[in-house]
């Protein structure tokens, strides 16, 4: 088993995309030091791009054998660091990820993970991300004959969802004192809109002010957000559901558990009501369900369907571990 999944992690490339300022530390002076000894620690700059990075982390063995061989296959790297500040246009982002020293390939499976990042940016700019992100797998590249058998783009977010509680309104407002949120529609600068009329136009430009976590309070809203951005199918499930009900190993739980003892359960509980796990996939030129909701439903198991709406299957044979009536499913229209 450890010799298959060797094998697939070989041939997965990995993307990382942080803020430039937050890339350039990483690449320049914080991963040097996490490489253990045995290994060489490389980062070359794309020139092109000015913000981006190619990591190669080797074993000094292999680098010398590579060396003498004159073996090009050393030079190939599987980790990116991408410098893009996500409230810029996503299409950029892609720009950089296609550049041919990073070589992202939209015609071979993708999953794209957010965690707690799509809160932060203002609502019309996490909605351009997410049609993007849709959209990624959908757009053609190159000859048809030369994409994956079964290409897709799946998302996971790992968000917050405030409700409409008083628990969730006190996340606001702790945000708000922080200057992150808006405070009733006034301007915190944390998107700044292309907006330079004062007349009558003010309370347009607050609005945009909004982030994604005050206009995305549910878990139905999270889905709906999904679908309504080009994602064929959308399912998920709060934390607290995940923790104790499949998505998380029993074994992970019960490790996490010892880690610290807990005497205040019920605020735990409450916590993890408020966050959630989401998952969005498209697929490219294959057939998909009907729209509707379904809480118990499977997804991707008919003939002709793209293999990665199995991951938004729910019940015993879920990849993701999503139960019966812990669970919601969406399908797009």
């Amino acid at each position: 088993a450890e010799n298959g999944t060797s094998k697939i992690m070989k041939g997965v490339r990995w993307y990382e995309v942080d803020h430039p300022s937050v890339v350039r530390r990483k690449a320049t002076s914080w991963l040097s030091h996490c490489v253990p000894d045995g290994y060489d620690y490389n980062c070359e700059l794309n020139q092109d791009t000015g913000s981006s990075y190619a990591i190669r982390i080797s074993p000094t063995s292999a680098k010398q054998q590579g060396a003498n061989n004159n073996d090009n296959n050393n030079r190939v790297s599987n980790y990116h660091l991408i410098g893009h500040d996500l409230r810029s246009p996503p299409s950029s982002l892609f720009t950089t990820l296609t550049h041919l020293e990073h070589g992202y390939n939209r015609s071979i499976p993708t999953l794209f993970v957010l965690e707690c990042v799509v809160m932060y940016l203002p609502n019309d700019a996490s909605w351009e991300l997410l049609r993007c992100l849709a959209d990624s797998v959908k757009v053609p590249h190159g000859k048809e004959e030369s994409r994956a058998d079964d290409p897709f783009a799946a998302v996971v977010l790992y968000d917050p969802i405030p409700c409409h509680d008083r628990f969730g309104s006190l996340m606001i407002e702790n945000l708000s004192r922080a200057g992150i949120t808006s405070r009733k529609g006034r301007n915190t600068g944390t998107f700044t809109a292309n907006n330079d009329d004062s007349n009558g136009t003010s309370s347009q430009s607050q609005q945009q002010q909004q982030l994604s976590l005050e206009k995305t309070r549910t878990l139905s809203d999270q889905l709906a957000k999904l679908t309504g951005c080009g994602f064929d199918i959308a399912a998920g499930c709060d934390m607290n559901d995940a923790y104790n009900h499949g998505v998380i190993p029993a074994s992970d739980a019960r490790r996490a558990s010892r880690c610290e003892m807990l005497d205040e359960l019920e605020e735990f509980t409450l916590l993890m009501r408020h966050y959630c796990l989401a998952i969005g996939v498209a697929s490219y030129g294959r057939s998909k369900r009907g729209g509707g909701r379904s809480d118990d439903g499977k997804a991707g198991s008919s003939e002709g369907e793209c293999v990665g709406l199995r991951l938004c299957e729910v019940g015993e044979d879920s990849a993701m571990g999503f139960k019966k009536g812990r669970c919601t499913v969406v399908h797009g229209k």
